[in-house]
């Protein structure tokens, strides 16, 4: 299993990036937002107070 980079932008402005356990880019986003496999403690904590999401985009 691989870990897939993938960049989380909010409608602040502000962004992050996490690291998802994923075989390929396209699970890595369907994995993301079924918040599974994700590799940081309270993570899904975290991104829901950095308000909502604009947009996902997996980082070559």
């Amino acid at each position: 299993m691989n870990t897939v980079k993938v960049e989380i932008h909010f409608v602040s402005g502000k962004s992050t990036t996490i690291e998802v356990l994923a075989d390929d880019p396209s699970k890595a986003l369907e994995k993301f937002q079924a918040f599974e496999g994700i590799h940081v403690d309270n993570t899904t904590e975290q991104i829901m107070n950095l308000g909502k999401v604009e947009r996902v985009q997996v980082v070559k």
